[in-house]
Order: C-alpha cells, then sequence, then structure tokens
C-alpha cells in the first residue's frame, strides 16, 4: 500500500529520557510519511535488513532477497537467499543472518550472510554489486572463518568507509556451541572495484579472545567516506561499559586497535543491566531479546557522521521493560558525547536501528510491543540543535495483529536479531526504516517506510514572520 505524503501518522505520547549533563529536553520534530508498506510474511526469525540506493530498495532477509523500486514501492525482484548466491556465483547450504548495505560513494551494494552453521566448512559467503543496479550482475566470494576448522561462524556484520569493506562474526565451538572468538575481515575496496573483483587481499582477524575484542562487535557505516581507521562497538558485559576497538591502517597493513582494556569507556549504564524479554498480550511466551549477542550490546550498524559515531542498544529500563539506549560518541578522544533512552513505561522497544544525516537528524526503528499491544513497528525521529538532540513523539508505522510464538530447540520465542534504518542517498532529509510485527497467529510482516524530515524553521524566517516569540527552546512551529 502507498500512502501519500500527506497522510497522519499515528503517533503516540512518549516519555523521553535525555541524559545529557543532566539536562532534559523534548522536541516536536516535523515528519511526514512517504511510501509505507509490508515487503514480505513469514515465520520464524527473518532479521530484518535493508538499503536504499538512487533507484532501488533492496531488503534482505533470512531466505528472501527482494527488490523494490523507490519511486512507488514496485517489487522488481524476488528470490530466495539461495538464489541470489547462486547468480553471484557461489553455492550456499543453509545461509542465514543478511546483511546488506548501499556505498553511495562508489554506488556499490554489498552483502553477508553466514552458511554452515555447527558445522567446520562454516564460512561468510560475501557478494558485491557489479553497478548501482541491484538486480543486475553481482560477483561473490566465499571466506572461511576459521582455518582450523574448529568452530563456526555466526551473526555476521558488515560495514565500509573509504579505504575498505569490514566484516564481523561471533566464533562458536563445534564441540561446545559456546561463544569463543571474534572474528574480523578487512576488504580492500581497490580490489572490489577492479574489472575483476578480487577477494585476494584480504585481512582475516581469525579468532580474537574476547578479553582483546568483545563478544558481538558492531561495524560502521561511514558517511564521512574518510579513509584509514575504522570503528567498531561491541558490548563488554558490564553494565555502563562498552568497547570501542578500531582497525588501523586498512589501505596498508592492518591491525587491530585498541584492543582489551585500551579500548572500553564508560556510558550511562540507564537501569544498569541486559534487557528482559518482552512481554505480549495473550499467552504466547516474551519475545526473546537476548540471543546471539544482542544483550547489552549493539544489532544494528553504528553511523559515522560529521565525525562522530552514533550507535543505538537494548537496555534494560526503569520500569523493567526494554529500551533503546542511543549513543553519540567521539571515536578519536574515545568519549561519550551525549547519550539518551528512548522510553515510554510499559512498552518495550526491542532490536533499534539508527540513521543520521549530515544535519544530526536522527530516525531510531525498532519494534514495539507490551502486555497490551501486539508486536508493532515504530520509528521516533531526533532533531539535533546546538548540540543537544531531542526527540519527538513515538510514530506507529504499523499496528500489530496477533500473538507470536515459534519457540527453538532452547525454548526461545525469537523474533529476530536486528532492524535497520537508512539515509537516502538522494535526499538525505529523507530516511528509510525496516521494521518487523506481528501480522497473523506466529506470523510476521515486514513494513518498509519512508519517513521525510521537515526542516525545522530558521531563526530569520522566524523573525521575517513575526513568529520568532512563539519558538521555544529553539522549537520550530508544526
Amino acid at each position: 500500500m502507498v500512502l501519500p505524503h500527506s497522510t497522519h501518522l499515528a503517533l503516540r505520547p512518549l516519555t523521553l529520557v535525555v541524559l545529557l549533563l543532566g539536562a532534559s529536553a523534548a522536541s516536536g520534530v516535523p515528519v511526514e510519511i512517504g511510501l509505507n508498506f509490508t515487503a514480505a510474511r513469514g515465520s520464524g526469525p527473518a532479521d530484518v535488513m535493508g538499503a536504499v540506493g538512487e533507484e532501488h530498495v533492496v531488503h534482505f532477509i533470512n531466505d528472501q532477497f527482494k527488490v523494490f523500486l523507490k519511486t512507488d514501492g514496485t517489487e522488481v525482484q524476488a528470490q530466495s537467499s539461495s538464489q541470489f548466491w547462486q547468480r553471484a556465483g557461489v553455492a550456499s547450504s543453509g545461509s542465514f543472518d543478511p546483511r546488506v548495505v548501499y556505498d553511495p560513494f562508489i554506488q556499490r551494494w554489498y552483502a553477508v550472510e553466514t552458511d554452515n552453521s555447527f558445522s567446520p566448512d562454516s564460512r561468510y559467503l560475501f557478494a558485491v554489486s557489479d553497478s548501482a543496479d541491484p538486480t543486475a550482475s553481482w560477483t561473490g566470494f566465499t571466506i572461511d572463518g576459521d582455518s582450523t576448522d574448529t568452530t563456526w561462524v555466526d551473526f555476521p556484520r558488515l560495514g565500509f568507509n573509504g579505504d575498505a569493506v569490514y566484516l564481523a562474526a561471533n566464533i562458536f565451538g563445534n564441540v561446545s556451541d559456546e561463544p569463543e572468538f571474534s572474528n574480523v575481515v578487512v576488504l580492500p575496496k581497490p580490489d572490489l572495484l577492479s574489472p575483476t573483483p578480487t577477494i585476494a587481499n584480504r585481512t582475516e582477524f581469525q579468532n580474537i579472545p574476547f578479553d582483546q575484542v568483545s563478544f558481538s562487535p558492531q561495524l560502521t557505516a561511514d558517511l564521512d567516506d574518510t579513509g584509514g581507521t575504522a570503528y567498531m562497538v561491541s558490548r563488554s558485559g558490564v553494565p555502563g561499559v562498552v568497547q570501542l576497538p578500531t582497525v588501523e591502517d586498512p589501505a596498508g597493513s592492518p591491525s587491530l586497535g585498541r584492543t582489551g582494556a585500551a579500548g572500553f569507556l564508560l556510558v550511562d549504564p540507564v537501569a544498569g543491566g541486559s534487557p528482559t524479554d518482552a512481554e505480549q498480550p495473550g499467552t504466547s511466551l516474551p519475545l526473546d531479546v537476548g540471543s546471539l549477542g544482542a544483550d547489552d550490546g549493539f544489532t544494528s550498524n553504528l553511523v559515522l557522521q560529521n565525525g562522530s559515531l552514533w550507535g543505538v542498544r537494548m537496555v534494560n529500563n526503569f520500569d523493567g521493560t526494554t529500551t533503546a539506549q542511543w549513543l553519540q560518541f567521539d571515536p578519536d578522544a574515545q568519549s561519550v558525547i551525549q547519550s539518551g533512552a528512548i522510553a515510554e513505561p510499559g512498552l518495550n522497544l526491542i532490536y533499534p536501528s539508527i540513521a543520521v544525516n549530515e544535519f544530526d537528524q536522527v530516525v531510531i526503528g525498532f519494534t514495539g510491543v507490551s502486555e497490551d499491544e501486539f508486536a508493532s513497528a515504530y520509528a521516533v525521529v531526533g532533531e539535533t540543535l546546538n548540540g543537544v538532540t531531542a526527540f519527538g513523539e513515538l510514530v506507529l508505522l504499523k499496528a500489530g495483529e496477533s500473538e507470536y510464538e515459534v519457540v527453538d530447540g532452547i525454548g526461545r520465542n525469537r523474533w529476530g536479531d536486528y532492524s535497520t534504518t537508512v539515509v537516502d542517498p538522494e535526499n538525505t532529509r529523507v530516511f528509510w526504516t525496516f521494521q518487523e510485527w506481528a501480522e497473523f497467529s506466529d506470523g510476521w510482516g515486514t513494513q518498509i517506510t519512508q519517513l521525510i524530515v521537515v526542516p525545522e524553521p530558521t531563526t530569520a524566517l522566524l523573525l521575517a514572520t513575526g513568529l520568532a516569540g512563539l519558538a521555544v527552546r529553539g522549537r520550530g512551529l508544526h
């Protein structure tokens, strides 16, 4: 379904906790909706992933790869994951946990999944598009996750900067089936752009101990297009502490930087501790939020914008629900610039993702679910004024309609591991968020929503219209 730009959004009152030098703030950021449509349906973890280019929207979830036109949402390509990899020139044996990003600086798409879980043959599947058209050809590769064949690769991540594309993963023991190491791969960009793309010059950091790079390092989409140092962030297992490891000299002789204690820094712990599983209406089990390193960690890409690193993670809120904590880091000084928690009493906000544009406008998307509300797709929009980011009301993108319970072999009611929110490369005041909602009994739908952030009236405009006295703390008229 395509909605016009003037469509009224369902707004839910929001209690916002902003943790910046003890200050509180609120913002009524004006936002309009563009496309808003259900893109896929299924049961079992979707792992909602997407990216946006100049003309296309790519939606990559477990066992589904779809492409839509950005103008009207028309579906122009639909494949299974195995078909996607086969067309890229590699065979899959049961790939999972998809990631896809669009690099606007070289107009290429990158995609990754892991393959052959619980197996010595476990590996990454990686592909780069051969043009800006994701429906055309891709070139695919396989990368062994462990040359010793004693572990398997899980929960891949994907990032880029001006020099390279980066992969990361969690490494589990084949025998123990317990998390044992982290893994990072560096793929030089010039190699991927050559007439015959290659990964022959890649650098692999295999079986990195957790005391060097913590579990589940998340990678960065560098929208400043800088070269040199590439940034990661990971959980530490200690409330109020995260790690900011790096990859140094990616275009020369790559090495890991800020490993171990050198990379840890303090952040606001909010209520302190890992998020709790999210209650839903009816008798179904709560939705799992702690699988695969999501507990007290980051599940979606970081964003480097205007020299700042932005991320969002799930944490335990003061009322016992799970909420979304956003953080803005100075990655070079290794310090927190500001942070806050998007919270509403009784509502769990799970699997958040963040996007930031060049004006430091911020969109965070997530699933919202409570004892009174089925799992629904939500977003919230923030504006940064004088260095302080404040968010408006919660925007309901698609209301959930059913209970959801699909229990895995160890008793978890898995919802998925992440969502995605990105900036449109053609118009950076346009954001896209890819979220999940409970559409039918034990089944989900994925919702792709275009959010257009309307610029705030400037002080000059307010003075010219005689309305400056009505603006409060830099907020515009809505």
